[in-house]
């Protein structure tokens, strides 16, 4: 037991640390698309007082919004063809525009780049913005860079960037070790608004209800979503300044494709049903909900926040109600 624990106390401090490089390699890399080209570069990727330095000095970020004028927004969503992440898209793409978080473009990206072509299709009759789509590996930083490079290049900003990207893999820690806490945290680390200057953005990363609630052989998972939550808070508070907020949204069971495993076995769907006080998964809608209310300009005062939107699986507890006439 005292080696399991050892090991897993490794591999966390590993993780950990690549995490926070990650991070500020992914914050140095997206806002250095702002800066003008000699002082981009001297930008350090991984070199958080090089960044801050040097968002001071252009003054890339300040605090009169993330909309400027009458266009909207420009959002960018990795992990585009997932069941959140094609829901979020299809939200945002068929908001009014008369509506204040309407955006004028969506970029869309994903790995799977015969989905992305299927997506950007079907939300061609209807969609109320322009939709572009980005083949893209979101655990590669250059192709990150590309994909942020030339967003910037065609909208000369970025007003949100939501990353749906993750896993529902149930295996333990030991079985997966290293390589799965990396797939893990590399995912969710390389999201960072950057925009001319004059205006800051919204981060949404998105965790899981596992982070905060124990359930058996999640080890890695819940590792994972819990440093994506300490994530988001520390670098809130590391962005704030500049006026970009850092939230986060922790989903239940959701269904999905990745969770048809789960949610198509009836034994296995009604008891996890039964976890959930709320006694139902959710639907991707749902979720995508709440990373829009996070990407709204008009909620530009919510930062550092964990949403759990998880039919209360991770504060309630009414498994015995019944025993208290309830």
């Amino acid at each position: 037991m005292k080696a399991a624990s050892s090991a897993t106390l490794s591999i966390l401090s590993g993780s950990t640390a690549r995490l926070s490089l990650l991070c500020n390699a992914a914050a140095g890399s997206l806002l250095r698309q702002s800066l003008p080209a000699a002082a981009a570069s001297t930008a350090s990727r991984g070199a958080a007082q090089s960044i801050l330095k040097l968002q001071q000095q252009h003054r890339l970020f300040s605090s009169s919004g993330s909309a400027a004028g009458s266009e909207g927004p420009v959002y960018l969503v990795f992990g585009a063809t997932g069941g959140i992440g094609s829901a979020l898209a299809c939200r945002l793409a068929s908001q009014p525009q008369s509506g204040s978080a309407a955006p004028s473009a969506l970029v869309l990206t994903s790995h799977h780049s015969d989905k992305l072509q299927q997506l950007q299709g079907s939300l061609a009759g209807g969609a109320s913005c322009k939709v572009e789509v980005e083949a893209a590996d979101a655990t590669d930083p250059e192709q990150v860079d590309k994909v942020v490079r030339a967003a910037l290049s065609r909208h000369g900003r970025l007003d949100g960037v939501v990353n749906c990207i993750g896993n529902v893999d149930a295996a333990s820690t030991l079985a997966t070790e290293v390589q799965q806490l990396q797939q893990d945290l590399q995912t969710t680390s390389h999201a960072s608004p950057a925009r001319g200057k004059g205006a800051g953005g919204s981060i949404v990363l998105v965790s899981a209800a596992v982070a905060s609630h124990g359930i058996p052989n999640y080890e890695s998972m819940s590792a994972a979503k819990a440093a994506v939550e300490g994530l988001a808070r520390s670098a809130a508070a590391t962005y704030a300044a500049h006026n970009i907020r850092v939230n986060c949204v922790a989903p239940g069971l959701t269904r999905t494709p990745q969770t048809k495993k789960f949610t198509e076995n009836d034994a296995v769907s009604d008891a996890s049903e039964q976890m959930h006080p709320l006694k139902e998964l959710a639907e991707p809608d749902q979720i995508a909900s709440a990373l829009a209310f996070f990407l709204a300009p008009e909620n530009d005062f919510i930062t550092g926040q964990v949403l759990a939107v998880d039919g209360g699986l991770s504060t309630l507890h009414p498994h015995h109600a019944e025993e208290y006439g309830v």
